[in-house]
């Protein structure tokens, strides 16, 4: 990992991923969205499907009925988000907002495609180059390593208990 990497290297490939980024926040921070509408905007997002770009020949008749199947559940499940977006909206917010909020969601798949195909996608997995390993002799007390940008240090574990707790207690 030691190889020196050329700032315009970094520059051309951080660059339209930090220009899309700061555009999506301040978008976002400008919606001033309330809480429940924000869980509501990423179950929707969550829950956004988009087809493969693969040769859909190759696709059997059967593995597409499933697969279409699937995608309308799905998509009958997102409409009941988007329903419940729009409730909240009219109950708490004055004026259509709901549609300043749905026109912002390509912006955030825009955001995400750039994200996937650059190779800025992968900084923080080498940002931390040694994590502990899980501890396989404890089954009780496993302790695995936080792998995040932000945090890279050999204190930062986290025990199975705590991990439920932070699941549990987190949207």
């Amino acid at each position: 990992m030691g190889k020196h990497i050329p700032l315009e290297h970094v520059n051309k490939e951080a660059s339209p991923l930090v220009e899309k980024f700061t555009a999506l926040l301040h978008s976002f921070s400008r919606l001033k969205i309330t809480l429940e509408a924000y869980v509501c905007l990423k179950a929707i997002t969550l829950l956004h499907y988009t087809p493969h770009s693969c040769d859909e020949t190759a696709i059997d008749v059967k593995e597409s009925m499933v697969r279409s199947v699937y995608v309308r559940r799905v998509s009958l499940i997102q409409d009941q988000f988007v329903k419940a977006l729009q409730i909240h909206l009219s109950q708490h917010e004055n004026g259509a907002r709901l549609t300043d909020i749905l026109t912002w969601l390509p912006m955030l798949h825009s955001a995400s495609s750039v994200l996937l195909h650059s190779k800025m996608f992968y900084v923080p997995f080498l940002i931390c180059k040694n994590p502990k390993q899980i501890n396989s002799d404890n089954r009780s007390a496993e302790v695995r390593t936080i792998l995040s940008p932000f945090s890279c240090h050999p204190s930062d574990t986290i025990t199975d208990d705590e991990e439920e707790l932070n699941a549990t207690s987190s949207c």
